[in-house]
This record gives C-alpha cells, structure tokens and sequence, in this order.
C-alpha cells in the first residue's frame, strides 16, 4: 500500500468519524463485548459470555439502524 492511500484512507476514517461518531461508538461497544464473551467462555460462566454476546449483537444493530 503506498503511502497516498494510506493517507487518503486515514482522512477518509477521520470525516466517517466526525459524520457518524454513534455508529463508530456503536462498532467499539460492539468489538469490546465480543472480546469479552470469548473471555467469559473460557474464565466465566456460559451466561456472561450469552449476555456479552447479546449486547455485542444489539450494538452491532444499533450502528446499522443508524448509518
């Protein structure tokens, strides 16, 4: 990748950002609980990793009803 498309999709990210700030929160909440329920199935119970992924789904739809 050279270095003009790199800064072409890095201005690009930025104005996505500045444009739709609750659909790129929504994406974090959504990485986050995913990380944890793959954490809770081997350390916690079954039900908080359910829980993690439910709440990873709903964000996930959130930034999709937003964009």
């Amino acid at each position: 990748m050279s270095l003009e498309k790199v800064a072409a999709f890095c201005i690009e990210l930025k104005l996505s950002i500045r444009k739709h700030p609750i659909r790129m929160l929504s994406c974090l909440v959504s990485v986050l609980s995913l990380m944890f329920s793959v954490y809770c199935i081997f350390a916690c119970s079954k039900m908080t990793s359910v829980v993690g992924l439910c709440i990873a789904v709903f964000a996930l739809c959130f930034a999709g009803l937003i964009y």
